[in-house]
């Protein structure tokens, strides 16, 4: 296996998992807001962001995301067949969406982490806008990860 190929492979294993985090959070977790009401979904929500997601997320997502950058670079000066540099570059444009969508979620889970128990609109509001983007992230997150794998199937 050539280096190129080794990158390639790390860089899909970090992305799917990322990618199935985030797709946890945005189809089963977003939805359990319904079954078990606000109050008690902002406090799952805190808990989950505030403990394990810190030291789970933030490294697989920047991690993922500096490995889809460093690979697309190397494509530019490795030969890779041109199908597998396409989606390469498409997996690139999708990750910029999906941190586009992730720096809007990010202020609308603080507002939750903040936010008083008793403002009902206020909490509602945070968690609305933090639902609209994390799955507008969760779609080019997704996305990423189908591109690279395709890139890897053609390389």
């Amino acid at each position: 296996m050539n280096l190129f190929r080794a990158l390639l492979v790390s860089t899909v294993i970090v992305r799917g998992m990322g990618a199935g985090i985030i797709y946890d959070v945005a189809v089963i977790g977003l939805d359990t807001r319904k079954e078990i009401g606000l109050f008690p979904y902002a406090h799952f929500a805190r808990a989950l962001f505030e403990r394990r997601g810190k030291k789970n997320y933030v490294p697989i997502s920047i991690g993922g995301a500096l490995l889809t950058i460093l690979i697309a670079v190397f494509a530019l000066f490795y030969h890779v067949p041109q199908r597998s540099c396409l989606w390469i570059w498409i997996a690139l444009f999708s990750t910029c969406w999906a941190f586009v969508g992730t720096s809007q979620a990010l202020p609308a889970i603080a507002k939750v982490r903040h936010s008083a128990e008793d403002k009902e609109a206020e909490l509602e509001a945070a968690l609305n806008c933090f639902a609209r983007w994390h799955i507008f992230s969760t779609i080019w997150q997704v996305a990423s990860f189908v591109a690279l794998t395709i890139a890897l199937a053609y390389d």
